[in-house]
């Protein structure tokens, strides 16, 4: 998955308001937290950190 996908893929996973803050971030911000989400194979970890993501 490149950059561009994973940031979108973060965007639409969070939720309307969390997404259009997220969207909104500058991109290296934006990079970062999807490097940080996608960092591991595991599904149940993404989810867990998008949730934790969607809280902040």
């Amino acid at each position: 998955m490149d950059k561009k996908d994973s940031i979108q893929k973060v965007a639409k996973e969070l939720g309307p308001e969390a997404g259009r803050f997220y969207q909104n971030m500058i991109e290296d911000f934006q990079k970062g937290y999807a490097d940080y989400v996608f960092q591991t194979d595991k599904i149940e970890t993404q989810a867990r950190r998008l949730k934790h993501l969607g809280k902040s």
